[in-house]
């Protein structure tokens, strides 16, 4: 049997992750909430991003 090696990863936060999604601290909430909510069904995540990503720049999100 072959024995192979994996991959190693580097603990590098990613930068939504550590800075958040938005400036704005009540955008990024609601959005982190959104993407929580994923996982009960209230939304899928692919939903959820390419709506942020029209939003992005615009101050509201119902102009997007």
């Amino acid at each position: 049997m072959i024995k192979r090696e994996l991959p190693v990863f580097t603990a590098r936060p990613h930068r939504a992750f550590s800075s958040g999604f938005y400036p704005c601290a009540d955008f990024d909430y609601e959005l982190r909430g959104m993407l929580g909510a994923a996982a009960y069904g209230a939304a899928d995540v692919g939903e959820v991003l390419t709506t942020i990503d029209a939003v992005a720049g615009k101050d509201h999100w119902f102009r997007a």
